[in-house]
């Protein structure tokens, strides 16, 4: 399983600074397991910041698609889109 440079230095910059920080993958997740439920899992998370990859032309539609679930559950949240450069919506 990989994770994206810039979100993991994100992450391990908060880290070092005592903030709770999780990392999912989830396309590696959904790959491994089709019944795995991406909106449950986004459901029982709670963060005040949702970080999200966004790289490649390719992931735009998925990347938004993430986002607009993300503060359907969660409405008060920040989505930060991580790449270059990073977006903060």
């Amino acid at each position: 399983e990989m994770y994206p440079v810039g979100l993991t230095r994100i992450g391990s910059y908060l880290s070092k600074n005592q903030y709770n920080v999780g990392i999912i993958n989830f396309a590696y997740r959904m790959l491994r397991d089709p019944s795995y439920d991406m909106e449950d899992r986004l459901c029982k998370r709670r963060s005040t910041v949702f970080g999200i990859d966004l790289h490649w032309l390719l992931q735009v539609n998925g990347a938004l698609a993430i986002a607009e679930l993300t503060k359907r559950l969660h409405p008060d949240c920040y989505i930060l889109m991580e790449g270059c450069p990073p977006l903060l919506l």
